[in-house]
Formats: C-alpha cells, structure tokens, sequence
C-alpha cells in the first residue's frame, strides 16, 4: 500500500465549514467502547483541532496527535483543554514519550497516509496491556477524492490487523452520521474496532 498525500486544505476547508458548531463527536466515541474512561495515559491519533476525545474527557497524561496543528492555529480553530499535549505528526510517524494505555482514532485513518504503517506505529506505541480502539469509513473507487485517496475494504482493514488480536469489530453504517449531515448524505460504511497486541 503507498503512502497518500496530505490533503492540508481539503481538512481545514471541513473544519472552518463546521467552525463553532456544538462538538458531538467526543461523545458517540465514548459510546463506541466501554470503559474509555478508566485508562491514564491516553493518545486520539488525528483528533482535528477540537482535541478529539479530549473535549470530554480528562486523563492523566494526554496526547493529541494531528499533522495540522500549526494550519489550525492559524485560522483560530483550536479547542485545546488544560493538561492536552500537542504531537505534530501523522499517524505513521508519532512517538509518545511514554507507551500509552489507551490509543483512539476515529474517522481520521481513512484520510491519508498509509493505513498498515499507521497501525504498526500505533501499536509500537500502546503498552502490552494497552487497547486500540478505532473508527474508519471504508471507501470504494466511487467515494475517493481529494481528502480520501486509499480505497479501503473490510478485507484490506482485516488484513492490516491480522498480526493483532481483534477484541472487537463492527462493520456497518457510520454511528457518526446521524450527527453529521455531510457524512450522512454519503452513507459510508464504517470499520469499528478495539485491537491488542497479539500474546
């Protein structure tokens, strides 16, 4: 699988369409898995300039992980509670200082980069005990464009996963949709999953 191009504009063009709309997303996350709630050191890799899980919840160390931080600064979208440390960098490049227990991504992996270099980099940085929990639109040919250039299936998603132990995963219709009206007018089908390191 190639490397995909960053789609900077194609993101920040989102961001300021929704600029100043009330933040459900942290909360359907939440819903997606149980027990979120309990971990300490926790990382939302792509968690756009609202912070990503952090809008809703605290943790004692927290990581929010997004290329875009200093594009987002620029045009005054950043919602960043106390205590959330900002990493530049992509999903397939990040290191955290200390391996977190929780690692979250949600409707962020399926944009660009590399899907299997994405998860291998996550997984080095999640403790053995650590869980992985993550939502993903899969794509067909139809539905790729500029902000979304990997074609994604369920088989290519499980394939990714096949060195991991799969807790959990849910093929369906997007549980972020009935919040958003752009994401249900495209009736994606999302990949959910909660992934641990394989013993």
């Amino acid at each position: 699988m190639k490397d995909e191009k960053l789609a900077s504009n194609y993101e920040l063009e989102y961001w300021m369409d929704h600029k100043g709309e009330e933040y459900k997303r942290a909360k359907v996350m939440l819903n997606m898995f149980s027990d979120l709630k309990k971990h300490k050191i926790v990382a939302d890799v792509g968690c756009g300039p609202l912070s990503g899980i952090f809008h809703d919840v605290s943790f004692t160390r927290m990581f929010a992980i997004d290329p875009l931080w200093d594009k987002y600064k620029n045009d005054n979208l950043i919602v960043l509670p106390n205590g959330v440390e900002k990493i530049k960098s992509t999903g397939q490049n990040f290191i955290l200082e200390e391996k977190a227990d929780l690692i979250v991504s949600f409707n962020a992996l399926d944009h660009s980069g590399n899907l299997k270099k994405s998860i291998d980099n996550i997984m080095n940085n999640l403790s053995e005990e650590g869980r992985f929990c993550f939502h993903l639109h899969m794509r067909t040919k139809e539905q790729l464009n500029e902000g979304h250039q990997m074609l994604i299936t369920e088989r290519i998603v499980d394939d990714t996963l096949k060195s991991y132990k799969v807790i959990s995963k849910t093929v369906g219709p997007d549980p972020f949709a009935k919040n958003d009206s752009y994401l249900e007018a495209k009736k994606y089908l999302s990949y959910v999953a909660e992934v641990r390191h394989a013993t």
